[in-house]
């Protein structure tokens, strides 16, 4: 059966390379098992190979004729990927940051008009609304916050950026 391999990925890479210069080679470039390296080419994978080795295969299947490089342009694409998606959580932070100031700034004018005297109760119900806005859009911030720290020192600290 022929597996689907998506675009850009790390399997297809693998793939690709082992086509050119056939898996047992494959393997005696990164020095590991044939098995193992084949595991690389499945799309369910959860390994990859590290950059040291993606730059001798890269250059094995250069060699071998071919006229790009599969590693190399599958982490271009993920990169490329990585950064939009970061823009876009940077660009949903900035949004959810203008709706809070725009909120605080009419919860301080409601809350000018409720403190003056003579101040009626729709004054008050007003600057209570005007406060419940404010707390829903510092809810906002304070949930997407958390994507952009970093965690530990496993293959996502550093990573910034999340769900949208």
């Amino acid at each position: 059966m022929t597996l689907v391999r998506p675009p850009n990925t790390w399997a297809q890479a693998a793939t690709k390379v082992s086509d050119m210069i056939g898996w047992p080679t494959f393997a005696g470039i990164v020095r590991r098992g044939e098995r193992a390296v084949q595991y690389w080419g499945q799309p369910n994978c959860k390994t990859v190979p590290t950059i040291e080795q993606a730059l001798l295969l890269d250059a094995a299947y250069r060699a071998a004729g071919g006229s790009d490089a599969p590693f190399l342009d599958t982490f271009a694409a993920l990169l490329d990927v990585q950064v939009k998606r970061d823009a876009a959580c940077l660009s949903e932070l900035a949004n959810d940051s203008a709706a809070f100031v725009r909120e605080a700034g009419d919860l301080g004018a409601a809350l000018f008009l409720a403190t003056r005297p003579g101040a009626s109760p729709r004054d008050h119900n007003r600057a209570l609304v005007e406060a419940q806005q404010v707390e829903t859009a510092l809810g906002a911030i304070m949930r997407r916050l958390p994507s952009f720290l970093q965690f530990g020192a496993g293959s996502l600290s550093g990573n910034i950026g999340g769900t949208q």
